[in-house]
């Protein structure tokens, strides 16, 4: 997603994807911004048959920022097995001081 790699995208995500990025300009990397890594702490996942549940804190850094240049978020994303495959079917991002279901 940040790199906007669209086609990479393509392949993991079911066809009615619904992507929802709530963060402000100043919450989040510039998109397709290179060398951007993303770590994940606190992840919880849910199963319940053929769809997954993860939410985690996400944190986001660009090669050259600093720690105090980490852009810190929460990240839902519900995945759906579809004919045997994983398909990503939404994800939510909002910045670290809202809350998600």
């Amino acid at each position: 997603y940040q790199a906007q790699a669209r086609q990479d995208m393509a392949a993991l995500q079911a066809a009615d994807l619904d992507l929802l990025d709530e963060r402000g300009a100043g919450e989040r990397p510039v998109p397709g911004l290179a060398g951007v890594t993303q770590s994940l702490s606190d992840v919880s996942l849910a199963l319940a048959g053929d769809t997954a549940m993860l939410t985690a804190d996400m944190v986001e850094r660009a090669a050259s920022a600093s720690d105090a240049e980490a852009y810190r978020s929460r990240v839902s994303q519900t995945w759906v097995r579809e004919n045997g495959q994983w398909h990503l079917k939404s994800v939510r991002i909002v910045g670290q001081e809202a809350a998600l279901p």
